[in-house]
């Protein structure tokens, strides 16, 4: 499981070029160069509950489920971690 080598392991190889993020593979990095640098302009989509915003509805979806309704439905086997979504290898 990537939470597994990612967070018990440290094994995060892909280092983004213009900050000091790193992820554990070229689809993360990818993402995350796309959403953190590439899309200029005001995050339209609001929480109601909250201060976070975000480009993206699945995102938004993500974050009320998480971190407002509490739903986590994915546990790591060796540790107490818990997460809204299934984590990928």
């Amino acid at each position: 499981m990537s939470h597994i080598k990612s967070v018990h392991l440290g094994i995060r190889p892909r280092k983004c070029d213009r900050c000091d993020y790193e992820a554990r593979d070229l689809f993360l990095l990818r993402r995350h160069v796309k959403r953190a640098h590439d899309r200029g302009g005001e995050k339209t989509l609001k929480c109601p509950h909250c201060e976070f915003a975000t480009h993206f509805e699945e995102n938004l979806a993500r974050h009320v489920k998480a971190v407002h309704l509490k739903i986590l439905d994915y546990e790591c086997p060796l540790c107490d971690y818990k997460s809204a979504e299934t984590v990928r290898d």
